[in-house]
Parts: C-alpha cells; structure tokens; sequence
C-alpha cells in the first residue's frame, strides 16, 4: 500500500488538508474549483493568526491537488514550509491544523517533516510499543482538533474494522471520519502536543523583539509599508556569500544616507542571528560603525546589518526582471478584485475580522490592507520564486511608496525604548530547567526539589543502594538493535522512577563509603560481593567445586585478578579493609595457629614474614564494587563539566540530579 511521501528536505515541514468533498463530485475541474473555495474559507479563519505573523523563511500557504491515481492519494490541499532555524514556526503550523479541524466538521489533516512524524516523537516517551516509524505510515492524523492514531488490531475480531498493515489513505480518512473514538490517541499523547502548541497564538506576539535601529529613510519606509520583510534581509545577510558583498560595495539602493532613527519589529530568532553576527563593512561602503563605548552602537550595528540585507535582496533582480517584476506585483496587488478576493472577503466579514468598525475608517482600511498582502503572499508564487521575487518587492515599494523625511525625524524624539535582550543570555540552570520543561519532566523536578535538602529521608544509603541497583539493572538489560532502555522502576513508568535525591546524605554517605566505616553489625556488607559473584554462572560438582570448563575458567579468572593486583590498574581499585576489629581482638590462642603457620611457610615469624603475608593479603583483599562503581560514576560527571556526558545521562534517567562540580574551580 502507498504510504505519504517523505520529506526528503531539511527543515521543511509538508502538511495536508483532506475536506469531506462530496462522493459525487467526478469532474477534475470541479473538484479543483471546490478544493479551492475550502482554501479560501481555511485561510479566511485563519487570517487574524496570520496576518501579523513574521515567518522564518517561508509562509503557510497552500494549493489544490487533484485526485492522484497513481500514488493512490485522494484531491486534497497541499502546503510546504520552510521552516529554517526557527522551529517555532512548524509548532505553529501544527496549531492551525488544530485550529482548523475543530472549526470544519469532517477536514482531516496530516503533517510530517524530514524526521517523519515528529508529532509521535514529541510524545516518545507515553507511545505504545508497537508504534514506531515503520508502523505508523497512515495511521496518524490530525481531527476535530485532536490527535488521532489509527491502532493496530489487537484480537482477530478487530480485523474486520482495523488494517493490520499499512492502509490507504482513502481507508485511513475513513477510519478517523467514522471510527473517532477508537482513533482517538491516549490522553498522555494529547497532552504532550498540547503541551507544545498551548501557548499559542499568545506567544506570536511574545515572541517580537522591538529594539531602535539606525538606517537609510527608504530602508525604514519599506519596513514600515511590510514588516514582514524583515524576515527574508536577516536571512540574506545570516547566509551571504562573497558575490553577495560584491553588490555591498557601493550600495546602490540603500547607502547611507538620509540616516533616521526608527523602532523595527523583529522576532527572537531573527534578533539573536543578526546580532550575534560579527560584520565590518566595506570602506567603499561609506556605512561607518561607532565603538562598542558609543549608546549608539547597537542600533547603527544593527541598521547596518540590515540595509547590507536589502541590498544584496536588491542586487539578485537585474534591471530587466525589476521592471517585470515591479509591474507584476503591483497586478498581484490589483488583482485582489477577483471572484476569489471577492469570497475570502466575505469570509473576513463573517469571521468578524474587522471588529466592527466603519468601511473607510483608519483601522478598517488598515486591517483590509494587512489582509490583502497576506492574500497576495499565499496565492501568488513569491515565495517560490526565491529572493529574486522578494527583491522585486522591495522594489516596488520604493519607487510607489512616497518618503517624507522631516516626519521620519520628528517620529525619531517619540520613540518608545528597545526592549531588554538579556534573554539572549542563559544560566545553565535556566538552560536545564527549559529542557526539563521541553521533556515535559518539570512538575517532577519541582517535586524533587522540594523533597531534596528536607528530612523526609534520614538513610544516606537508600539513595546510594538505588543508583548502583540501578546502574546494575541498567547494564544486565538485555538491549536490541534499537538501542538501549533503563527498566521500567527506573524511569519507565508513570510516576518517572524518581529517587529522592539529598545533595547531604549523599555526600556523607560517600565519604563514610571511601573512609570504610560501617553502619553497624547488621550491615550487609557482603551484598556487593555476592550480587558481582551473581553474574557468573558456574557448574558446581558433588563436593561443590566447579568442575571442566567452568574450573579453568574460574582458575583463569583468579590468575587475572592476581596479575592485575600488582599493576597500577590493580592498585587504583578500591578494596575491602585488611582486618576488622574482631580479628584485632582475637585472643593468642586463637592466633597461635596462624603465626605457626605463616612460620611455616615463610621461615621465619619476623618483621620479613610479616611484610611478605602483609603483600599477599593486600593483594588477595576483594575489590569494593559499589564503591568503585560510585568512585567512577562521579569522576566521569566531574570530567563532563557541566555538559551532557554518559554518566549525566544514566544519572538523569534514574532520577539523579547532581549539582555542579565546583571544587575544582576553587
């Protein structure tokens, strides 16, 4: 069975939208004229979340596609957007899908990146195990603004209704239309997208990042007549090349003159790559920079930055393609008179976009403009034609739009403050605590923290016992081709496996570890020892012993252990005390026979004998496995540094958080 196409391209979002089309309707032609008058009703909803909305690198737009025989794809509508670093802009794609099936009865949509189905690996962690991305292709929609997954039967019954394998996408549509209940995702799943697209649409507008920049009238005319352009100048300039600075030399169409101060909209993404970028301009130029020392350092920066992003948006259309392109935007803009524009504006109407306001007042005239540009944007093919298109734009603008400097510097003493960017700069406690938010782990971290530092637990060896059971469990996991899985106690189930971790008891507990200090007589001080011995299985004879292969291997094993106690490898492991008191303690009778017989053995009862039995016992004394295990865990989190590492990790799955390592910094 045909599955969707994959995305081949990087950040690049694809998206469609299936409408219930009427069974009658045979005629391609037909079919097209209906798919497009959906297209004009979804956008018409959709234009008060769009039409201020700034994208990174490409818009939302859509098209019709016919039925496709050949693909087995039912007549749909078809979307692509180039999302680029801003991956914000695909979440808020992923809202308007949502916003859109709750508002049109039977609309089904799907959506998929270059990674596939990424709304399925925002929720990895509540899937069910025969969800992966082999069995998921057409099974996963979007529907009455929720989640749908198509599941798998689960008893013979069940094959009557359900596909077992891939299923058509006309049998997949039909199943989400007829069967929603059952196609209904686990409300876990939900939640995790919902989690995600929640702080929509209120943080389009959190997301602008308002600051003053100093630049050319013309530039500040364009930008004012089509903020949204400022999109498409950072991203020129963030990916210029040499041929682009070629045309930067001269500035043709923006040098530096007529130099006013103006407030421009930008979006955090936009804001961090122009500014983080590190640019001299060219002598030839005449743009000159004051030192950092200057106030008005960063907005002659940043102004700079952006009228070299125009130019060289300028310098891809030549004289020829800008006349063209000049006249053909402006029939794109007259062209807003169709039957088409005529029907979308209605929708407006009745979606009450114009808040009730006057035809020919200051806000209507404004809103029906910002709804015509947006129009004009998704029907035309601007966004297709590349830079060279954006640049005829500009183009445009600056020979229709009229420029009066005197009200751009009378405009220059109103101007509200920028806007602070310390959110430029993260504590790497705010960088971890906006992962475990991302992860959806930050109730339970909160949970953690209030637990940690309190004397709800007084053990410092519950918390220690836990982490190497853990690491123990964790290792003798059998894992498959897909990588590796901590156990369900440790992280896998619904509370998270968290262990109450105390920065204290674990300290005092280490260093009563290290120093070899015992709890108490009812410590069971062999658990290490029998849980390492667990490991092997050998055969044991009549009396007991291992016997064949299982001896050689053991004698082997103890021929190792001998040999590596001497190297320095030997040396660095941590091992059991030499004596404990009892054996101190012993009467003279009852260490008469040991000195008989190291006297035997040795020759001599002497200092001499006792230095040599004194090696022996140091190099046959057992190695302490959990203390080694613990001893090495923590060298290898101090070695990271703070950065992400093998023990972090395994640490952070069984619910372990350490602070930072700051002794060495000492």
């Amino acid at each position: 069975m045909v599955s969707l196409p994959h995305v081949h391209r990087d950040d690049v979002v694809e998206y469609r939208l299936f409408p219930a089309l009427q069974e009658d309707l045979k005629d391609e032609t037909a079919i097209v004229q209906t798919l497009e008058e959906c297209m004009d009703l979804y956008l018409a909803h959709l234009s008060p979340f769009l039409v201020d909305y700034i994208w990174q690198s490409q818009p939302f737009s859509l098209h019709a596609v016919g039925p496709d025989t050949s693909n087995n794809l039912p007549s749909h509508l078809f979307g692509a957007t180039h999302f680029g670093d801003n991956i914000e802009d695909e979440w808020f794609i992923v809202y308007l899908l949502h916003q859109l099936t709750a508002a049109f009865p039977g609309l089904v949509c799907s959506i998929q990146d270059n990674d596939g189905n990424f709304l399925l690996i925002e929720a990895a962690y509540h899937l069910p195990r025969w969800l992966n991305p082999d069995s998921s292709s057409n099974r996963v929609f979007i529907y009455n603004g929720e989640l749908h997954v198509i599941p798998t039967p689960s008893n013979p019954s069940e094959l009557v209704t359900l596909p077992a394998g891939v299923p058509s996408i006309q049998q997949a549509l039909n199943l989400v239309r007829g069967q929603d209940v059952v196609t209904l995702a686990d409300k876990p799943i939900r939640d995790d997208i919902h989690r995600r697209i929640n702080h929509f649409p209120g943080k389009i507008k959190d997301d602008w990042h308002y600051t003053h920049c100093y630049l050319p009238v013309k530039l500040g005319v364009v930008l004012r007549h089509k903020p949204t352009l400022i999109a498409p100048a950072v991203q020129t300039f963030y990916q210029r090349d040499p041929i682009d600075l070629k045309a930067c030399r001269v500035m043709k169409h923006f040098p530096p003159e007529d130099m006013v101060m103006v407030q421009v909209k930008f979006t955090r993404c936009l804001y961090a790559q122009l500014s983080q970028q590190k640019f001299h301009p060219d002598q030839r130029s005449g743009w000159k920079v004051p030192a950092q020392s200057n106030p008005r350092h960063k907005a002659c920066d940043l102004g700079m930055k952006l009228a070299h992003g125009f130019e060289i948006l300028c310098s891809r259309c030549t004289s020829s393609s800008a006349d063209g392109g000049s006249s053909n935007s402006e029939g794109s803009i007259e062209g807003t008179s169709g039957v088409r524009w005529q029907r979308y504006l209605q929708s407006l109407k009745d979606k009450g976009y114009f808040r009730d306001e006057l035809e020919g007042s200051k806000l209507y005239t404004k809103l029906l403009d910002s709804a015509k540009k947006f129009y004009q944007e998704t029907t035309s093919n601007i966004s297709s034609e590349g830079t060279s298109g954006i640049g005829h734009q500009v183009l445009h603008i600056l020979q229709s739009v009229p420029c009066d400097i005197a009200a751009w510097k009378a405009a220059e003493r109103d101007l509200p403050p920028s806007q602070d960017d310390s959110w430029l700069n993260l504590t790497p406690e705010q960088l971890d605590k906006m992962l475990e938010k991302a992860a959806g782990n930050s109730s339970k971290s909160e949970g953690r923290a209030n637990t940690s530092g309190g004397s709800a637990n007084n053990d410092p060896s519950m918390d220690l016992d836990a982490v190497t059971k853990g690491i123990k469990t964790f290792v003798d996991k059998v894992s498959s081709y897909e990588g590796a899985e901590f156990p369900k106690e440790f992280g896998g189930d619904e509370d998270g496996g968290a262990i109450n971790f105390d920065v204290g008891s674990f300290e005092e507990a280490l260093e009563n570890i290290l120093s070899y200090r015992r709890a108490g007589p009812d410590d069971d001080s062999d658990d290490s020892d029998s849980d390492d011995d667990d490991d092997f299985d050998f055969e044991d004879g009549d009396d007991g012993e291992p016997v064949g292969e299982d001896a050689q291997m053991l004698s082997l094993m103890e021929q190792m252990d001998r040999e590596l106690a001497g190297t320095e490898i030997g040396k660095s492991f941590e091992k059991e005390p030499a004596e404990t008191d009892a054996t101190k303690n012993q009467s003279p009778s009852q260490s008469q026979p040991k000195s008989a017989s190291s006297e035997a053995a040795g020759g001599s009862g002497g200092p001499v004998g006792a230095a040599a039995t004194g090696d022996e016992e140091e190099e046959e004394r057992p190695v302490e496995v959990d203390v080694n295990l613990l001893k090495n865990i923590m060298e290898s989190y101090s070695s990271q540094q703070g950065l992400a590492g093998p023990a972090s990790n395994i640490l952070h799955s069984l619910g372990v958080h350490l602070p930072q390592d700051e002794d060495k910094d000492m």
